[in-house]
Formats: C-alpha cells, sequence, structure tokens
C-alpha cells in the first residue's frame, strides 16, 4: 500500500492552475447556465441541445470513465468482474425491472439515482478542493456539507412534490409528496447556504479566501437551484444540470489520467499514457468520441423497439454509476491525486490522507 504523505497546500490553490479551474468550475457552469436558458426560451432547440449534450458529453463522459478499467491490459486485469461480471446482474436486473414492474420504474429509478449521482460527484470535487485549500474551521467544513446536500434535497423533493407525468418524453411515476416538505427543505437549505456564506466571508477578512473552494461550492449551489428550483420543466432543468456534471467530469478524468501518466509513455499502457500527455489532449477527446459513437451508433442499430434501447441504456447508466463509486474509493490508495472523493464516502477525511502535491 503506498503511503501518503501530509502536506501544507496553499490558501486558495488551484487542482491544476488558475486558468484550468476557472474553466473548470465557471465556465462549464456558463456554458450549462447557457443551454438552460436556451431551452427554456426555445422549445424548437431542446432536441439539438440534447443530441449535442448526449453526442459530446453524455456518451463520451461514460467512455472516459470506462478509460480507466479497460484502456489497458493491467487495468482490464485488475478490474475484470467490473467489467465482464457487473454488467451481467445489472442487466438481469433492469430487465426484471422493465418487464415485471414496467418501464416507467426504469426512468423514475433514473432520476433519482443520477439526482444521487451527481450530488456526490458534485460533493467530492468540493472536498478535494477543500484539501487543497487546508484546513477551513470545522463548523464551517459541517456547515457548508449541509448545505450541499440540502440544495439538492430541496430540488429533488421540488421535482417529487410537482408530480411530473413524464420524463425525457417518457412516463414518469414519483411518490406522492405534499409541497409543504419541499418548501421546508428549501427553508433549510436557504438557512444553510446564508450560515456557510457568512462564515466563507468572514473567514475571507481574516485572510483564508478559498477562493477555488469558494467558487465551486457557490457553483454547486447555483446549478442545483436553477436545474431543479427555478427552471419549470423537469427535463429541461435536468439537461442543465447534466451539462454541467458531464463536462466537469469529463475535465477531472483527464486531469487524473495526465497526473497518472503525465511523467511520459508507459510500455504497460502505451495508448493510456500516450494519449493522456498534455500535448495529446485531442487525441484523448478524439478517441473517446469515436469510442462513444460507434457504441451508441451501434446501440441505436441494435434497439428496434423502445423497450431494448431503454433497457440497454440504462443497463450502462446503472453500472456507470456503480463503477463509478468503486474506481473512485480504490484509488485513494493508488492515486497520486485526490480524486477518490468522488467516491460514496460518507465519513470526513483527515489531513493526513492527503496525497502529495507534485
Amino acid at each position: 500500500m503506498a503511503t501518503l504523505v501530509s502536506v501544507e497546500p496553499k490558501v486558495g490553490m488551484w487542482l491544476r492552475s488558475r486558468n484550468f479551474d476557472l474553466v473548470f468550475i465557471l465556465g462549464i457552469a456558463f456554458l450549462a447556465l447557457c443551454v438552460g436558458a436556451a431551452a427554456t426560451q426555445m422549445p424548437d432547440i431542446f432536441r439539438l441541445l440534447l443530441l449535442v449534450d448526449l453526442w459530446l458529453l453524455s456518451f463520451h463522459h461514460v467512455v472516459a470513465a470506462y478509460s480507466r478499467l479497460c484502456f489497458d491490459a493491467r487495468s482490464f486485469r485488475a478490474h475484470q468482474f467490473l467489467v465482464m461480471g457487473v454488467p451481467v446482474i445489472v442487466l438481469a436486473g433492469t430487465c426484471t425491472l422493465a418487464f415485471g414492474v414496467g418501464l416507467w420504474s426504469l426512468m423514475t429509478i433514473y432520476l433519482y439515482w443520477q439526482w444521487f449521482h451527481y450530488t456526490r460527484q458534485s460533493w467530492g470535487i468540493a472536498r478535494a478542493y477543500q484539501r487543497r485549500t487546508g484546513e477551513l474551521s470545522s463548523p464551517e467544513i459541517q456547515i457548508g456539507d449541509l448545505a450541499m446536500y440540502l440544495v439538492p434535497i430541496w430540488g429533488i423533493l421540488n421535482r417529487t412534490a410537482e408530480q411530473p407525468a413524464r420524463f425525457l418524453g417518457l412516463e414518469l411515476r414519483v411518490p406522492p409528496l405534499p409541497l409543504e416538505a419541499a418548501e421546508l427543505a428549501g427553508i433549510a437549505a436557504i438557512v444553510a447556504v446564508t450560515g456557510w456564506s457568512i462564515l466563507r466571508v468572514w473567514a475571507t477578512f481574516r485572510g483564508r479566501p478559498a477562493s477555488a473552494y469558494t467558487l465551486y461550492v457557490a457553483s454547486h449551489f447555483v446549478m442545483f437551484y436553477v436545474g431543479y428550483v427555478l427552471i419549470d420543466d423537469l427535463t429541461t432543468g435536468w439537461l442543465a444540470v447534466n451539462v454541467w456534471h458531464n463536462g466537469q467530469y469529463l475535465l477531472f478524468v483527464w486531469l487524473h489520467n495526465n497526473r497518472q501518466y503525465g511523467g511520459g509513455q508507459r510500455v504497460s499502457a502505451k495508448l493510456m499514457s500516450h494519449i493522456c500527455q498534455e500535448r495529446n489532449a485531442w487525441l484523448y477527446v478524439l478517441v473517446c468520441l469515436a469510442i462513444s459513437t460507434i457504441l451508441y451508433l451501434g446501440i441505436r442499430n441494435f434497439a428496434t423497439t423502445l423497450a431494448v434501447g431503454l433497457i440497454v441504456t440504462q443497463t450502462i447508466n446503472y453500472h456507470h454509476y456503480i463503477v463509478d463509486a468503486i474506481i473512485w474509493r480504490r484509488s485513494r490508495t493508488r492515486s497520486r491525486f485526490p480524486l477518490h472523493y468522488l467516491a460514496l464516502r460518507p465519513r470526513s477525511v483527515t489531513k493526513s490522507e492527503v496525497p502529495p502535491v507534485q
């Protein structure tokens, strides 16, 4: 097991660089908000925006996740059951739900599981920024974490209380929920965000601005509020958050791979180590896009009915959520970059677990 060495990061330290992180934090969020605004104001172009999001970001982001599993022989051997065994289990469960309960069950699971997936990924990224920033006061960490969960909870409860009948054009069923429950969650979220904001302002005056961390958490609040509360239509709001999630995941995975293989090409992972060099970033994007295009065009040709298409795509989605929770968790003892905070890890992380900055 690798030994992780404690370090004292500089206040306001970025994950990579100021320019990279500003694109990562503000650029992607701005793009997502523009997509949400365009889809809201011009419903006729929604299908086009959805197609672009799916092809350039969503499919690409799933393939980028699998780049950590099977783009080289060593990774494939280490994750063989995840690649070969788990999909069979997930497919069996998805088929059972589709034919035993109804296709609507797949969309309902997708809505809630993906919301949780969005929330946990974003919390994990905020945790990585927090560790890079340095030790923040304990109440601030706790209130910040609470707020990062309460805003998405407000959002999903709001959508549930709206009782939408369709999602992405397909039947959806959600549990009954009074609007008052969503409103109470909203009040709690606003109080938590306000408390966190006050503490952040106070910390800034005391010389601890934590700029990257602050910007990222603020973007988290904005995106979940806009996507799940402010925008009236469920699918349109989902599209905005989906663009944000996909974009940040793509950059995060590339950053991880670049850190891992940045030292030069490796014989044991020729493809990954070559395309993950900074000068070959365009090639990395091209390879992932080519694989995702071939994969999903194949699915489209194979899926001759709605049921088959939905089962196949949701099996990939569900498997992707499981894979994400496992590979980022495992990486905490092998990776030299703290992306393992993306995993489903509810406990807090001590400073001694922070890997060295290179």
